[in-house]
């Protein structure tokens, strides 16, 4: 905005209404040391930009008046996601804002089904009727209401990564708010969604049908690196929960049971040749999402993380300076033969690459003490935020958004938005904590 001259005779002019954000914070935390090049700072504002127009009040089943939601995206994605409100939720948390956080995840914990599976989704109706028309460019109008639980309606049968997500993102808000009514009030649906977990285990490690995880365009099955990380950290969580409810005995015993799932996947996943962890069982497949989330959360140590990102320098990293989510594409068996038609082969392994993965590998960089690696990550997705006025879902090789065939990467993309703020705040306490 241009400078308004100063009048000679300093006579006061009339101030202009003050805009009123209805997300953003009124006052932003400072964020001196990424205004420079790589327009670390500008990117902030977008994300917050991005996140704010996903945030918005609804009504749920099985609560109480209108609480806020956070849409995945602006328009195939016009729901309440689990996956996709937890990995954006780490950018809230970073920002402060914790009130979205606990309406959602009310809504969700209260809605979990008996046996302990948490929703995949909340929205206005059946996902079908929303992503199918999407693809025709017809977007339904924002819904106030959103009266629909998803638990299983995609292509996997009971997709794993929200019950662990769930509990992870639990004990972060509890330590963020220091909210020890919320605390009361679900630690029995937290332990019930370990539990079902818990019976989803084979040989120590949890199995997972085909598409039961983010990667649901894609058949991994089995025994993945990606939901034994969460399931550790969902595990590692509620130890943390149970302690901090006062009950000592049941934290001594998930704190047992998560050290013994760390071993676990260190022998079964971990490649000491190659340097990083193995996608799943029997699959030479290095995957950017188990292996960050590996480093971030501390089940990899000091040394392999730095080993894995040197590893996903070499056989991820892009031109565009984005990571893809894995090094090679999964067997033909296991990617729908409909995703060529719909030009989108590739869209959860091999090709395509994603924001969000890159702000991943950021955090585990930060998490390392690896500040370049991390500021180089961040400025990458930055890049992308500035030319395209927004946190896109996906791109190309060439670091363009997908539109193929009928299929256009989302716009306004939550998780995107949310772990670049995360990643943002990682890096800064990590370059502070160099001067220590």
């Amino acid at each position: 905005m241009p400078v308004q001259p100063v009048s000679s005779s300093r006579v006061s002019q009339p101030r202009r209404p003050v805009a009123v954000r209805t997300f953003a914070p009124r006052r932003p935390a400072p964020v001196d040391g990424f205004t420079g090049v790589d327009g670390l700072g500008e990117a902030r504002r977008k994300a917050l930009a991005t996140l704010e127009k996903n945030l918005h009040r609804v009504s749920y089943p099985n609560v109480s008046g209108a609480r806020w939601t956070l849409d995945a995206g602006k328009n195939h994605f016009a729901a309440l996601w689990t996956r996709d409100s937890s990995f954006p939720a780490l950018g809230l948390l970073a920002e402060g804002r914790t009130e979205p956080v606990r309406d959602y995840l009310d809504a969700l914990l209260a809605n979990m089904r008996k046996d302990g599976l948490a929703p995949r989704r909340l929205g206005a109706g059946a996902n079908f009727f929303q992503t199918f028309p999407a693809l025709f460019g017809i977007h339904p109008k924002r819904s106030d209401t959103y009266d629909f639980v998803d638990f299983n309606k995609g292509l996997g049968k009971a997709p794993v990564d929200p019950n662990a997500l769930l509990v992870w993102l639990s004990a972060e808000y509890v330590h963020t708010s220091k909210d020890t009514a919320f605390l009361r009030a679900h630690l029995a649906t937290l332990e019930r969604a370990v539990k079902y977990l818990d019976k989803r285990t084979k040989d120590g490690l949890l199995h997972q049908g085909p598409y039961e995880d983010w990667r649901d365009l894609t058949g991994r099955e089995g025994a993945t690196l990606y939901g034994n990380v969460l399931y550790w950290k969902a595990v590692s969580s509620l130890a943390e929960l149970e302690a901090k409810a006062g009950r000592p005995a049941e934290a001594q015993r998930r704190t047992a049971q998560a050290d013994a799932l760390a071993k676990k996947i260190q022998k079964t996943f971990w490649d000491e040749e190659k340097g990083y962890f193995h996608d799943q069982v029997g699959l030479d497949v290095f995957g950017g999402d188990g292996n960050f989330l590996a480093g971030l959360t501390g089940l990899a140590t000091p040394t392999q993380t730095r080993s894995l990102l040197a590893a996903a320098d070499r056989l991820l990293l892009r031109g565009n300076g984005l990571y893809a989510s894995t090094d090679k594409p999964y067997p033909a068996k296991d990617v729908p033969w409909y995703l060529s038609l719909a030009g989108i082969r590739g869209y959860g392994d091999g090709t395509l690459v994603w924001p969000w993965m890159t702000s991943l590998y950021a955090l585990a960089a930060a998490k390392a003490g690896d500040t370049t690696r991390a500021q180089r990550a961040l400025s990458a997705v930055a890049q992308a935020s500035h030319r395209d006025g927004t946190f896109a879902e996906i791109y190309d090789e060439r670091g363009q958004g997908v539109r193929r065939g009928v299929y256009k990467s989302e716009v306004d993309f939550s998780w995107s938005a949310g772990l670049y703020l995360a990643g943002l705040k990682a890096l800064r306490e990590a370059q502070a904590a160099r001067f220590r």
